[in-house]
């Protein structure tokens, strides 16, 4: 699949770094968190799950689980590095889970995919509300009528710090609502995870297209 450079942000190639990094950043909480995230995307065993900014692929695999052999689950990410990864791991995990490198611009699934897809600690990558509105709009069109979207990130506050105003400039959760309306999400909730610094952000794709 050929990808728009313009499109995709900065990937992440060090992914060995990455996932030792997000291990220590959650450090004993890690399994916790992720059940978490899919407790809030309702996930249950059956469904067709889609994990994007996939990464190590930690979460897909849990899902993986989860959804069990009736189910399916995904992950893609920009890094083909975080994608191999992912890979390997699910030879040892769940063979059954898969990983792909896309942009979440450009989802390589046919419309009406899944029932769950989540998105943690990428969207704020993704340049600009227009290109993050491209992303949303995706994310509707491969989810099933009554699917669910759950997007995880840090929520900077107010006077954030110079690292986190770069890092950050072009990610406040604060707006991620209003795009998400746009796309055409509808129950639009939102709050704390429970573990660490991360809030959420979910829709349900309930209107069809």
């Amino acid at each position: 699949m050929e990808h728009d450079a313009r499109l995709e942000g900065q990937p992440i190639t060090w992914a060995r770094l990455y996932d030792l990094g997000t291990t220590l950043l959650f450090l004993g909480r890690g399994r916790e968190m992720r059940e978490t995230i899919l407790d809030l995307a309702l996930l249950k065993e059956g469904d067709g799950y889609l994990d994007i900014g996939s990464g190590p692929g930690e979460l897909a695999l849990a899902a993986c689980q989860r959804v069990g052999t009736l189910g399916g689950a995904f992950g893609v990410d920009l890094s083909i590095q975080m994608v191999r990864l992912a890979g390997r791991k699910a030879a040892k995990k769940c063979r059954r889970a898969e990983f792909r490198q896309a942009p979440a611009q450009q989802l390589p699934f046919e419309d009406s995919s899944f029932d769950a897809v989540t998105s943690v600690l990428t969207v704020h990558h993704v340049p600009g509300d227009l290109e993050k509105g491209r992303a949303f709009n995706e994310m509707r069109r491969v989810l099933r009528h009554g699917g669910r979207l759950v997007i995880v990130d840090f929520m900077v506050p107010q006077g954030r710090s110079a690292f986190l105003a770069r890092h950050f400039s072009d990610g406040d959760m604060r707006r991620y609502p209003e795009l998400m309306g746009s796309a055409g999400f509808s129950r639009i909730d939102k709050g704390k995870v429970g573990v660490g610094p991360l809030h959420f952000v979910r829709g349900y794709a309930d209107d069809q297209t």
